[in-house]
């Protein structure tokens, strides 16, 4: 309810259905933030919560490039996510370091079935 969802289920249910439901909650793609947000938030949640790192993409063509060197790679960070708009859909460019090892991913704002 909290999100928006309207249905009313029995509670033996309700796990089920917030796993896929279109209003359930979605946590910010930056990994320093814990806020939990409605699908229709979370771009402009980005685009204003973390508008001093937030960076934009718009086309199926996307360049970036990192360089990590000396202390600065040792040490644990987040970078914040790059919003990238293409092929109707939204996604976010999402990286971190952990222990000297960079993780990096593409997170889909969408369905599970969609990715």
């Amino acid at each position: 309810k909290t999100y928006g969802c309207r249905l009313q289920i029995q509670y033996k249910e309700k796990e089920v259905h917030e796993r896929v439901c279109k209003f359930r909650p979605y946590i910010c793609p930056y990994i320093e933030c814990d806020h939990k947000l409605a699908f229709g938030s979370v771009v402009d949640h980005v685009s204003s919560a973390h508008r001093e790192e937030c960076r934009r993409s718009d086309g199926p063509e996307i360049t970036a490039s990192m360089i990590l060197i000396g202390m600065y790679f040792g040490g644990d960070g987040a970078w914040s996510p790059r919003v990238i708009t293409c092929f109707g859909k939204t996604f976010f460019d999402v990286a971190l370091t952990r222990d000297k090892w960079l993780h990096h991913w593409v997170w889909l704002l969408g369905e599970e079935e969609e990715a």
